[in-house]
């Protein structure tokens, strides 16, 4: 039973709990910079094309389980996000604050402001 179990608990928001429910996914502890990139076109986020197949494998079967891509509000989330940054509302650090994915792939493309 997997209310007895501690690695149940890693996965904090309801939303993604439910949505992970009994499928193997990315476990949050193991994974490293840069294993997950944003297409900042699309806004959706892609394995990145340099890891080996497997990881890629994993990383992708993550993504849509959790919905990562296929959540519009999730989307549209990091599109608000790099629009009041780019638009200069909201500084670097607090973007770290409350996206850090956003701002590491902003700095890791180069794309920090001026």
């Amino acid at each position: 039973m997997l209310a007895y179990e501690w690695a149940n608990y890693r996965y904090v928001s309801a939303r993604f709990n439910a949505r992970k429910s009994v499928n193997a996914i990315m476990d949050p502890f193991t994974i490293q910079p840069e294993w997950f990139v944003l297409n900042f076109k699309s806004f959706l986020i892609f394995p990145n094309s340099t890891l080996d197949a497997v990881s890629r494998e994993a990383i992708a079967q993550t993504i849509e389980i959790l919905r990562l891509n296929s959540d519009d509000d999730l989307v549209n989330e990091r599109l608000t996000y790099f629009r009041e940054y780019v638009a200069g509302d909201v500084t670097f650090a607090h973007l770290k604050k409350r996206a850090p994915f956003v701002a590491f792939e902003i700095e890791r493309q180069g794309l920090l402001r001026a």
